[in-house]
């Protein structure tokens, strides 16, 4: 149910930031907004990529990931970007992770 929603969230705040990049980037040449989105897409999936290695590595050597599998917060990054890193960070390494 956690998950759920988290992915609600997560889309939500997606949704939020598609629509202030639109307005806000109105006077911009349409062009140059497809450029910039293009650019923010490839930022969020290195993200992505580096959250699932980092996820899988930390199950590998025994340390689990909290609330869902590497690739669903892979996914969530995808859709999220630096929030959704901000918030793997403090969960799985920062002192807030609880020592197994």
């Amino acid at each position: 149910m956690a998950a759920f929603i988290a992915v609600w969230f997560l889309l939500l705040l997606f949704r939020g930031a598609a629509q202030f990049l639109t307005v806000n980037m109105f006077w911009i040449v349409p062009g140059a907004q497809l450029l910039i989105l293009g650019a923010l897409l490839v930022v969020n999936v290195l993200f992505a990529r580096g959250v699932m290695e980092d996820a899988s590595e930390q199950n590998r050597v025994g340390k689990k990931t909290y609330f869902v599998k590497p690739e669903i917060w892979g996914l969530a990054t995808v859709i999220g970007g630096f929030f959704v890193v901000t918030v793997y960070w403090l969960i799985h390494h920062s002192v807030l992770r609880k020592s197994v």
